[in-house]
């Protein structure tokens, strides 16, 4: 008889039965998996009744390897006990990926597309997003109608994932335009080398264009640029218009108040605000960076905060620096450490207190000890 699995979960509630003994244990699986899969049998022992308990145990063991998507138990009864027969069923492992349809794509961009993985089960829920997944790569290369059904085809050695892809027509480009720069900059400005009118509509490389557009205008000071893609799809013609629209906002500039800086630090500074678009957390990070660079030279307690001024055709974002009295070493003197060290310390007496300095202290003293 077949022993449904639920059937089990519901026995293994009740009291360990009294009931014939086990006679016989066998594993119906393919020979080369019968010693690894054995070892998770060992607990029902021939000559004790089945447990419910035991039997639940195995099965959730079996199921636990991934390699099967159930477990059929079957019991027959002769008349020395029961004979167990375990039968798993292998899950439908990933062997190979075909394509059913025009090849738009190959089966190596499929599988980085959908990142599927060999030997991976292939649920139903799993081949639904490699479906969805193959379709934005698609799309990305311009096909905008595409639709993409995923089945597993099951053969002796596991599965095949099986790619039925419509990709529909190739959108091309009708129009490229630019809205939004700054009038006194249209003259210098570089358009983007794509994308041209006529040539597949590809969002990559439309998309690098935004960041070209946008890079240009970070390097002429706007560092709060944004510049957003739009596409318009005409199905009836398979033709895209590509509109980049540029918010340029005001040109920024940076301003250090309170505390003479090296230059070096304030290249370094404006460089982590300008990368991080002149937004919160780019300033709060140089906030951190000024923070530490006056407690490392001394100054223990060091004041920093930043705020905006907006002008009619700048941005300021002005620090205020208070560095605070500078803590300089009045004595020092390492205690109970043999005098033949010969560690030649980095902190010294009348000179600021650097917590670098400190560690680095710290690190010799224990090579030397060691």
């Amino acid at each position: 008889m077949t022993i449904p699995v639920l059937l089990l979960l519901a026995l293994a509630k009740s009291p360990e039965p009294a009931g014939p003994p086990v006679t016989s244990v066998r594993l119906e699986a393919r020979d080369e998996d019968k010693a690894r899969l054995g070892r998770y049998l060992e607990e029902i022992k021939p000559g004790q009744p089945l447990s419910p308990i035991t039997l639940r145990h195995v099965v959730e063991l079996l199921h636990a390897t991934g390699e099967f998507e159930d477990v059929v138990v079957e019991t027959t009864a002769g008349p020395q006990g029961l004979e167990v027969i375990v039968r798993p069923v292998p899950a439908p492992l990933l062997s190979a990926i075909r394509i059913q349809g025009p090849r738009v794509l190959d089966e190596g961009r499929l599988k980085n597309a959908t990142r599927l993985r060999d030997r991976e089960p292939l649920w139903p829920d799993r081949l639904d997003r490699a479906g969805r997944d193959a379709a934005l790569a698609l799309v990305q290369d311009g096909y905008l109608e595409a639709q993409v059904r995923v089945e597993a085809v099951r053969h002796e050695h596991g599965a095949d994932a099986v790619f039925h892809v419509q990709p529909g027509p190739q959108a091309r480009v009708r129009e490229a335009r630019v809205e939004g720069i700054p009038p006194h900059l249209v003259r210098t400005f570089r358009l983007p080398p794509a994308p041209r009118p006529g040539r597949p509509f590809e969002r990559s490389r439309a998309e690098a264009s935004a960041e070209g557009l946008r890079k240009q205008l970070v390097k002429l000071g706007y560092w709060r640029a944004v510049v957003s893609l739009e596409v318009t799809y005409d199905p009836s013609r398979a033709q895209a218009d590509i509109l980049f629209r540029v918010d340029a906002g005001l040109p920024v500039e940076l301003e250090f108040r309170g505390q003479k800086l090296p230059a070096r630090l304030r290249g370094e500074l404006a460089k982590l605000v300008r990368e991080g678009g002149a937004k919160g957390d780019a300033l709060d990070a140089a906030d951190e960076r000024l923070q530490a660079f006056l407690q490392a030279r001394g100054h223990r307690e060091p004041g920093v905060d930043h705020h905006e001024e907006v002008g009619p055709t700048r941005l300021k974002i002005a620090y205020d620096i208070v560095s605070g009295p500078e803590a300089r070493v009045a004595s020092l003197r390492v205690a109970d450490a043999p005098e033949d060290l010969g560690v030649s310390l980095a902190t010294r007496v009348d000179a600021p207190l650097r917590d670098d300095r400190l560690a680095a202290d710290g690190r010799s003293l224990t090579r030397a000890l060691e």
